[in-house]
């Protein structure tokens, strides 16, 4: 089931959702149709997941627009062991702040836009995912953010908190406090970042998982 909390970020109100585990699996979808929809399964984050996965995703072509970002880390089960097996779904939205898919995608993901896909971390936990530095939405309500979806073995699909830039004005106080009173899975999500000497921007996050 889906809980929806609406958070206070400065003077404007963003609704986040936060979702227990339904117990629904890709091999429970019965068709497409179950994955139409704002408000689709968990499971339909990776009901078209390629068979193959590595722990390092690329999701922007070299010449896309907008700074360029790497972030990494180890995803952790709660004893401080390596999590091994998982796989992470990621998607963010462009330089402008919008999620605009490429003009032949027909997948019910499209509604996430163009940066989006998965990797497996390995028997180290690691991960690596390589992009643009996505913007905030248009309308200020949040700050920028790439979103995470995890396939856990041992406890299901379920959501992360948000990946977000330690610089971002809109990572405010209140925004930091309303993430720690809801207890969303892997902390508050905030990352700090450094340029490299290449241009990139790189941050390291790792992810305690239930």
């Amino acid at each position: 089931m889906f809980r929806v909390f609406t958070l206070l970020f400065g003077s404007a109100f963003t609704l986040v959702v936060a979702a227990c585990h339904t117990g629904t699996t890709t091999a429970a979808l019965q068709s497409q149709d179950a994955c139409v929809g704002p408000d689709f399964p968990l499971a339909c984050h990776f009901a078209e997941q390629p068979a193959q996965l590595s722990a390092s995703l690329s999701l922007a072509p070299n010449d896309a627009p907008r700074d360029r970002l790497e972030r990494s880390g180890r995803l952790l089960s709660p004893d401080g062991s390596s999590s091994t097996g998982v796989v992470l779904y990621l998607y963010h939205t462009d330089h402008s702040g919008r999620y605009t898919d490429a003009p032949d995608d027909s997948s019910p993901l499209r509604l996430h836009g163009r940066y989006r896909g998965w990797l497996r971390v390995g028997a180290d936990g690691r991960y690596t995912l390589r992009s643009i530095r996505p913007a905030p939405y248009p309308d200020g309500s949040g700050p920028a953010h790439i979103h995470p979806v995890v396939r856990d073995p041992q406890h299901g699909d379920y959501f992360l908190s948000d990946f977000v830039f330690a610089d971002d004005p809109l990572v405010t106080p209140a925004y930091r406090r309303s993430l720690a009173r809801w207890g969303l899975v892997g902390g508050d999500g905030v990352v700090v970042l450094r340029r490299r000497a290449d241009g990139v921007w790189h941050g390291t996050r790792d992810i305690v998982l239930k």
